[in-house]
């Protein structure tokens, strides 16, 4: 069975979207700073027991004796995942991937252990006679997140001082390893609380399969074998 042809590629406008040419679909989402973002990623193939890439859309043929005639099927297996990376590609180990299963424990940690840092009773950031931030209670925790495939996420508060003398409250994440982190502002937290708690990944993932069908292919296409 042919799935595609990749010297259609050649042309760039004119090729059409075959299946067996792309491996992912990426949307960045979320930029935490100059370095760091968030993605969604659908992956579109996966390897067989014997190492033979198969996309994820799949056709069948079967006769119906019932019917008497042929019955098609189109069945479609893909795998939707977040990840926050780097792009400092000098820091190994930079990036974390984000299952659905992890979303869910993600979710449930920002709103028990991380969200009563700010707000309430529980809020640990005050204010001086001089109207500076600081960290009034030290009994806090930094809160792990340990993510499928032996990865982790850390989140730690911190008070994050600007060039023009202002401070914000905020946090570190960490990811992957203790000493590759970078900070966010609280109101950067908020946005990327609320794509883990309100976004459906799985419309997000056939929405993201529906745009790659329409034309025009290989737009700003760059070839990135070499970096």
């Amino acid at each position: 069975m042919v799935f595609g042809n990749n010297n259609n590629h050649t042309d760039g406008v004119k090729s059409p979207f075959y299946f067996i040419d792309y491996d992912k679909i990426s949307d960045v989402i979320l930029r935490f700073d100059m370095n760091y973002f968030m993605k969604i990623n659908v992956r579109l193939s996966k390897n067989d027991k014997d190492g033979r890439r198969i996309p994820f859309h799949s056709e069948y043929k079967t006769y119906s004796k019932v019917k008497g005639y042929d019955l098609y099927t189109i069945r479609r297996e893909y795998n939707v995942f977040y990840s926050i990376e780097s792009s400092n590609k000098e820091i190994q180990n930079n990036y974390v991937n984000l299952y659905p299963n992890d979303v869910y424990i993600l979710n449930m940690l920002i709103n028990n252990n991380i969200m009563p840092w700010f707000f309430g009773d529980t809020r640990i950031f005050g204010k001086d006679g001089s109207d500076l931030l600081f960290i009034k209670y030290k009994d806090y925790e930094k809160v792990y997140l340990p993510l499928t495939g032996g990865q982790f996420l850390s989140f730690l508060p911190t008070i994050i001082n600007y060039m023009d003398d202002t401070s914000k409250e905020g946090l570190i994440i960490g990811i992957n390893r203790e000493d590759v982190n970078f900070e966010i502002s609280v109101d950067k937290f908020f946005y990327f609380a609320y794509i883990i708690a309100n976004t459906d990944m799985f419309s997000m993932a056939a929405a993201m399969i529906d745009y790659v069908k329409h034309k025009p292919y290989l737009m700003n296409f760059r070839d990135i074998s070499t970096f």
